[in-house]
């Protein structure tokens, strides 16, 4: 290409140079006779031109008289068409000048050249339609190398190829959509799971289009993840073509691109009806089972009751002690039948509040006394801080004692033996605060976040009580009720507090539950 452009630029020189000197020669021969030499001049400059014409004329119809000139002109070297989209795929790859010349259409294709040292390059062959190619058989057009663009296209394909068989060997349901709650892709098990086509979605909204029913809540929920940039898990029973209740878990992660922007969501969701159905089971036979403990369990509080008080004879002190600790052993087993079946209820309906206005530290601090039996057993001692300047709130009495009475035996069950369990009560603007804080083994964020859940429990518990896991899941629900909030912390230094925050004065709100 170089020799080539430097050999018409040699003769432009040498021709330019003879044509001066001619003229130099003419003007001199007419002794600077300004007509003649003007004369003269023209003359010689109109042979400059048609000169120049004929050869730049002849020399293209030389050179792109084909295309395949053409290019050995720029490669030095033929490539092979290894890709021809328009004009009857080049003739079957045999390019022609008079095929892209009478063409009505725009050609391109491209071209793999192979260089001495072994390296292939991609160039892409463009030629627009146009009606102005000149009638001295040339056209126009350009080649432009796109090696490095196809290996990133070739790279994007095998990312894409590498993510769908991720995506479809998942063994649950997945797919992605925009900001707009528009669908984008989803996997197999997406498509068997609701019997759809992820093609035919593309670019539809999945919940209005086949779960009517729940379309507000995802759209609501799609909201909260793009503005919180956090994942969000929730659950859904969703009837099925057959008019099945199907219970699904759904959990939605925001896609976060360069400088934080929300590009979409990715959905993953979890068919749970199997895992619903023995939840069922079990919480029934539980319910069951604790129904009828808690008759003779009452009984038995009764009969004791009546020994302390001397109705069956005077008992020496040493008796006394031991009844006493078996009565607060009872107790305690009653609380949490109580609280077994109260779970149960509250679950197989809405739990209902009954509000009325009571003294708050007055019940923490009877909890705390019925409580101290199972401290003493553990040689814990209970101590109680109050800050309140009015300890009146309205709420549910006995819910709120149920969920007090929880926490505090928590901290006592899961504590360390001879230790303090601290109760200490406060109050900030319109809210009461409720703190129990133990000596207890470190409990880890990833335990932490799931520990109010149903039937979690903390493996580090050495007593020899029982855990039914639900005692603080119903707190949970209980204090949520009350429109307050619930905690769990732990430190590395053993120490660990769980707690609530509860309005004081919501009594409206309240007794529209009931």
């Amino acid at each position: 290409m170089n020799k080539i452009f430097l050999s018409r630029i040699s003769f432009y020189v040498i021709l330019t140079f003879i044509f001066c000197l001619l003229g130099l020669i003419i003007i001199w021969s007419f002794h600077f006779n300004k007509i003649a030499c003007a004369a003269a001049i023209v003359v010689l400059s109109s042979i400059y031109i048609a000169v120049t014409k004929s050869f730049l004329l002849s020399s293209l119809s030389k050179k792109y008289k084909s295309q395949a000139e053409l290019l050995c002109e720029i490669f030095k070297k033929y490539g092979d068409i290894i890709d021809a989209p328009s004009l009857e795929s080049l003739k079957q790859k045999n390019l022609k000048f008079e095929d892209i010349k009478n063409s009505a259409e725009s050609v391109s294709y491209r071209i793999a050249k192979k260089y001495q040292d072994g390296k292939v390059r991609v160039y892409n062959a463009y030629f627009p339609q146009s009606d102005d190619y000149a009638g001295n058989g040339t056209i126009l057009g350009y080649v432009q190398d796109t090696t490095e663009v196809d290996i990133l296209k070739e790279r994007i394909l095998i990312q894409n190829a590498q993510l769908s068989s991720i995506m479809n060997n998942l063994p649950f349901a997945i797919y992605l959509k925009d900001v707009d709650g528009l669908f984008v892709a989803g996997n197999q098990k997406f498509a068997e799971l609701f019997k759809v086509k992820s093609e035919d979605l593309v670019g539809k909204c999945f919940a209005d289009e086949h779960i009517q029913d729940c379309a507000e809540k995802i759209k609501d929920e799609d909201i909260s993840v793009i503005h919180s940039k956090k994942t969000l898990i929730s659950e859904f029973k969703i009837p099925n073509l057959q008019k099945e209740n199907i219970w699904y878990r759904v959990s939605k992660s925001p896609i976060i691109g360069p400088n934080q922007k929300i590009l979409g969501l990715i959905v993953i969701i979890y068919d749970i009806t199997k895992e619903k159905e023995l939840e069922l089971q079990r919480d029934t036979f539980v319910a069951t089972l604790t129904h009828d403990l808690k008759t003779p369990t009452r009984a038995q509080l009764t009969v004791m009751d009546l020994l302390l008080g001397g109705s069956l004879g005077e008992l020496n002190d040493q008796q006394k002690d031991m009844i006493l600790q078996v009565k607060n052993s009872n107790i305690y087993m009653y609380n949490m039948i109580s609280t077994i079946l109260a779970t149960y209820k509250s679950d197989a309906s809405e739990l209902k509040l009954t509000v009325e206005n009571f003294d708050f530290f007055e019940i923490v601090n009877e909890t705390c006394k019925e409580l101290a039996g199972l401290a003493d057993g553990r040689e814990q001692k209970i101590v109680l801080k109050s800050e309140l300047k009015n300890p009146y709130i309205f709420g549910d009495k006995l819910q709120l004692k149920r969920a007090v009475t929880n926490l505090v035996s928590n901290a006592i069950i899961h504590g360390f033996e001879k230790s303090e369990v601290i109760v200490y009560l406060s109050e900030k603007r319109n809210n009461i605060n409720f703190e129990v804080k133990n000596h207890s083994h470190y409990i880890d964020d990833e335990r932490l976040s799931e520990i109010f859940e149903k039937y979690k429990t903390v493996k580090y518990a050495k007593s020899n009580k029982a855990s039914t896991g639900l005692g603080l899941y119903l707190s949970r629900k209980i204090i949520k009720l009350h429109q307050g909030k619930i905690f769990a912390k732990s430190w590395k230094d053993q120490t660990c507090m769980f707690g609530f925050s509860i309005p004081k004065n919501l009594s409206t709100k309240l007794q529209q539950t009931k």
